[in-house]
């Protein structure tokens, strides 16, 4: 792997390299479809893979496998990890460190009209 970054660290007559890497981390969370009776897993057809029987479409929820069992999500639980936006929901001045100047001004410093 290449890094995307080389440089180096001096500390007087110190100097030492430093290589920046990227890096990812793939995050997949695997929900299988389940019957709301028994958590038996549904198959493409919706067939309870126990019993063999078709299975109602309101019958049918999310789970994940966990330590052989299944831990069963509801749609609060969907909503609860929806993802949001990160905004910013307002603005909050850094404090003045004791000095009596105020925070940076918004407005243009140029006229361009």
């Amino acid at each position: 792997m290449r890094p995307i970054w080389t440089g180096a660290i001096g500390f007087g007559l110190v100097n030492i390299p430093v290589k920046l890497f990227s890096a990812t981390k793939g995050s997949e969370l695997s929900l299988d479809m389940l019957d709301k009776k028994d958590h038996a897993n549904i198959k493409y057809k919706r067939v309870n893979e126990k019993t063999g029987k078709e299975v109602a479409n309101e019958h049918i929820v999310r789970g994940y496998l966990y330590n052989d069992d299944y831990v069963v999500l509801d749609e609060a639980d969907f909503e609860a990890a929806d993802a949001k936006e990160d905004g910013v929901d307002g603005y909050s001045p850094a404090s003045n460190h004791g000095t009596s100047a105020g925070p940076p001004s918004l407005e243009p410093s140029v006229d361009l009209s």
